[in-house]
């Protein structure tokens, strides 16, 4: 009684561990989810910050040139076309403030300002023309770069007339895109262009005239790189805190997100990107709410559930184990009960079909005794074929009790039994049984052993003459797919008639066989081959 008390003790203590390591490992899982789910989250946005930022410069730039290119190629652009051209790349290109076209005049053209094309540009606006020519004449020596055409149309008032080469910030910008061709870089916005509390920076690209000469003019775009940043960057920016600087200006910071720029933060990362004749440092470090322990309220929820459902199963099985031993010796007792009782009723089972086939073997005797009496031919072979049925079913009753399954009777056994028997009968033919291990149901045993007996009786009697060498029986059993069996009685004897029929014979075995494979839904076939064939199919569900 101590050593099971113990025990008990002993299992507590276990399943409260279990429970407790559970619980421990569900709360670090939950816990350690989340912390790959926001590590994940950090790299995949990483990954899209590059991403989108090289999409998004690489559009700047190809507007930048389709624009350049329309120039070059259009003799006359109208204030009209000009806006009907730039609208769509204001709606598309993120914290874009103006698109500004500025054609290119020498020192030597100042004389001919009043030429057609010039005059038509400049007539509807008197005092725009005074502040171009007033732009033109203070530094003869340079080419200049009048603003003309301006869109969004309602910011004209602050930049026509404006030459972006008079101011300092920009001299170099026009230099290199005169010098490369190529789109330049700088660092500032034009001034009248507003750009919030961030910066902004401006890209320039030359346009020559069709044979690649002279330059035509300057295409500008100005952007606000706050607004482009975070318009950019508007799903990335929740995980991240970004910062962009120019590296051809010291690394000067141009734009910066979160808490202040940490430079020593190990958790930073940094990528470069080339923006025009510039490049730019992108550094990228998580938000701290993703660098931190997530301590999940479902993992706090589900270690306190663990831990009360452990108490509440150890104090579940207490009260069982209570229960339990009051019903182990009535459990005892009444196991050996019906074990008793089971053993019983199989020997009674055993009996009922022992004294069964007895009976009929005594009605077999009887009816033996009858046979010596008579003188008739007939009557003397019905009572023989009416005492073999006998013994059939009595056989399958013998097969039943000897058995230790009283369910069931092995057909393999039977067959062997049964060849036995038919060998006292008939010793000159010889039986070949080829059959596996099948158990066949009560129900379709006695009806198939009679079938086995009046096929395997019939054969012997009639399939063999005098003259027949080594007359033989060949019983085979076949276990087929969807639990069906088939069994196939073939001898070497005279065979069948040409016109045999077993559906209208009129002989009263086959009439039997008939009825009996109707009884057990069983199908039967017959064919001449080299002697009678007989085969039988039916369903076998033990």
């Amino acid at each position: 009684m101590e050593r099971k008390l113990q025990k008990r003790h002993i299992k507590y203590a276990f399943i409260f561990l279990v429970g407790l390591l559970f619980s421990g490992y569900m709360f670090y899982s939950i816990n350690e989810k989340y912390r790959e789910a926001n590590r994940a989250a950090v790299e995949t946005a990483m990954i899209k910050v590059e991403l989108k930022l090289s999409r998004e410069l690489e559009k700047i730039n190809l507007t930048l040139e389709t624009l350049g290119v329309f120039f070059e190629n259009t003799e006359h652009v109208t204030e009209d076309l000009y806006q009907e051209l730039t609208a769509p790349f204001l709606d598309e290109l993120y914290g874009v403030k103006t698109f500004l076209w500025a054609p290119a005049f020498s020192h030597g053209e100042l004389e001919q300002l009043k030429r057609k094309e010039f005059d038509s540009i400049y007539s509807s606006n008197q005092a725009l023309r005074d502040s171009v020519r007033n732009a033109l004449t203070a530094n003869p020596a340079e080419m200049h770069f009048p603003v003309v055409f301006v869109s969004p149309e309602f910011e004209k008032a602050a930049f026509q007339g404006r030459d972006p080469n008079t101011y300092p910030q920009f001299r170099t910008a026009v230099t290199q895109t005169l010098a490369s061709r190529r789109i330049a870089y700088a660092g500032n916005l034009l001034p009248g262009t507003e750009a919030g509390n961030s910066a902004g920076f401006t890209t320039l690209l030359s346009v020559y005239d069709s044979l690649n000469q002279n330059p035509v003019g300057l295409m500008l775009s100005a952007y606000d790189l706050g607004e482009f940043a975070d318009k950019t960057l508007r799903f990335e920016l929740p995980y991240l805190d970004i910062g962009i600087s120019d590296l051809d200006k010291n690394d000067e910071l141009l734009y910066a997100t979160g808490q202040a720029w940490d430079e020593n933060s190990a958790a930073r990362d940094s990528i470069e990107l080339k923006v025009a004749d510039h490049t730019w440092r992108i550094r990228m470090q998580p938000k701290p709410k993703y660098l931190a322990y997530p301590h999940a309220t479902e993992a706090y929820f589900l270690l306190i559930l663990g831990l009360a459902a452990t108490l509440l199963l150890i104090m579940v099985l207490r009260q069982r184990d209570a229960y339990s031993q009051k019903l182990t010796t009535e459990v005892k007792l009444r196991t050996v009960e019906l074990e008793e009782s089971n053993r019983l009723k199989e020997n009674l089972l055993r009996e009922i079909h022992h004294r069964v086939k007895n009976n009929l073997q005594i009605a077999s005797s009887l009816m033996n005794m009858q046979q010596r009496k008579l003188k008739n031919p007939e009557a003397i072979a019905a009572l023989e074929d009416s005492r073999n049925r006998i013994l059939a079913i009595a056989l399958t009753h013998q097969k039943i009790y000897q058995d230790k399954d009283t369910k069931a009777v092995n057909l393999k056994e039977y067959f062997h039994d049964l060849v036995s028997y038919q060998k006292k009968l008939f010793p000159g033919v010889n039986y070949v049984i080829s059959s596996p291990e099948i158990l066949i149901d009560l129900d379709k045993a006695v009806p198939l052993a009679l079938i086995a007996s009046e096929l395997v009786t019939n054969a012997s009697k009639h399939a063999f003459t005098e003259n027949s060498p080594t007359p033989r029986l060949d019983i085979s059993v076949e276990q087929m797919e969807a639990d069906r069996v088939k069994i196939r009685f073939k001898d070497n004897g005279v065979g069948l008639l040409a016109n045999f029929d077993i559906k209208s014979s009129s002989g009263l075995g086959f009439k039997i066989i008939q009825a009996l494979c109707k009884q057990i839904s069983a199908t039967i076939m017959h064919d001449n081959a080299e002697g009678a064939v007989f085969e039988i199919e039916f369903e076998n569900k033990t």
